[in-house]
């Protein structure tokens, strides 16, 4: 009878601390679907070209068949600004230019730009080691979507387009091996789809 008892309480506490306790894959796939609307890449470490000293391999949708790849890369942060450089492979950017028109504007793009072989970027860090959520009221939120407590692997960048040109966020997590453009300023949204279409459109071959 005693022994009855004790198996049974056993299986209680499990069951309590099972419910209680959070699984690791569980808060990774709640943290990234709490994420406001976004433009959300597959992110894969690279080996950096100098002066370059952090590369990403972006590839839109997350999940493949892959459409479209880009690559970002970083360099060294001065007074809190680092230098970035994105390109784009070959593939069909037709998925990716709708996904960032719808999440990052609200307005068709702005007056084409020639095509670009590269997009040079200001990238300044304002938080490391954040998760996304609402926080506890009064709680400060980073780029509308990430708190530092609970601490999480996010790395949140405000990002500029170009010398003085418009600016989103870009939010990075190792962990989930994902990246995701956010608005900054609506108002911003269609001088970035120009500059997306500019980098994403096909280019003229060369003789």
């Amino acid at each position: 009878m005693i022994r009855r008892i004790v198996l049974v309480a056993a299986v209680l506490g499990l069951a309590v601390a099972s419910f209680w306790l959070p699984r690791e894959e569980n808060v990774a796939a709640d943290s990234l679907n709490e994420l406001p609307p976004a433009v959300v890449f597959r992110a894969d470490r690279g080996n950096a070209t100098p002066p370059f000293v952090g590369r990403w391999e972006l590839t839109f949708p997350e999940q493949p068949p892959t459409a479209q790849a880009l690559t970002l890369q970083i360099g060294t942060p001065i007074d809190g600004t680092a230098p970035g450089r994105l390109t784009a492979a070959a593939g069909d950017p037709a998925a990716l230019l709708a996904q960032i028109a719808d999440v990052l504007s609200d307005r068709p793009a702005g007056a084409e730009l020639p095509p670009v072989s590269e997009l040079a970027l200001r990238l300044n860090l304002i938080g490391d080691h954040v998760s996304v959520g609402h926080g506890d009221v009064g709680s400060m939120v980073i780029a509308g979507a990430f708190v530092a407590d609970p601490a999480g692997d996010w790395r949140v960048y405000r990002v500029m387009l170009g010398e003085g040109g418009p600016e989103c966020f870009l939010a990075i997590s190792p962990g989930q091996h994902v990246a995701a453009l956010l608005p900054r300023a609506i108002e911003d949204g269609p001088a970035i789809q120009a500059r997306f279409r500019s980098l994403l459109k096909p280019r003229p071959a060369t003789s």
